[in-house]
């Protein structure tokens, strides 16, 4: 009796512990972002809201058109999350990180609550974390004044 009660309790346990990997919007974000950095976007999309599916599709016929070079260049890509801020009340994740094959980039992440799934909303790059420590806040207001004050009008072709 106690062996059926013992492998019961396990039962229960090992059930309980991996049965929604959506509850948490960490593991959502870095079950997506494994699968989307190497270009995996038929997994990606399991993650994914109804909304952001047809980003995930664009991307996945795009890949058909890549060099197969590429492609498996990306396969040792690696997400790292730089933070994470959810707002449980609202329902909303926001997850800044950088992908090792473009490390000068941050993008950022947003997931929304829908029916008890944390799940990717959008996708969006953020901004080029090295433009500000390469270069100082005066050069680069320098360079827009002399942008600004360019008349010079480039035909296009």
């Amino acid at each position: 009796m106690q062996k059926i009660l013992l492998f019961m309790l396990m039962t229960t346990v090992l059930f309980s512990c991996g049965s929604n990997e959506f509850a948490d919007p960490n593991i959502v974000a870095q079950n997506f972002l494994k699968n989307y950095v190497t270009m995996n976007y038929s997994e990606a999309q399991k993650y994914a809201s109804a909304e952001f599916l047809p980003t995930l599709e664009t991307y996945e016929a795009d890949k058909a058109l890549m060099d197969e070079a590429v492609i498996n260049e990306t396969k040792t890509a690696v997400a790292e999350i730089k933070s994470i801020d959810v707002q449980d009340a609202e329902g909303t994740a926001t997850v800044t990180f950088t992908n090792s094959q473009l490390p000068d980039l941050v993008d950022q992440l947003d997931l929304k609550k829908v029916e008890d799934k944390w799940l990717v909303s959008n996708l969006e790059r953020k901004t080029d974390i090295l433009t500000e420590e390469k270069f100082s806040e005066d050069f680069i207001d320098e360079l827009e004044e002399d942008a600004a004050q360019q008349d010079e009008i480039i035909p296009v072709e």
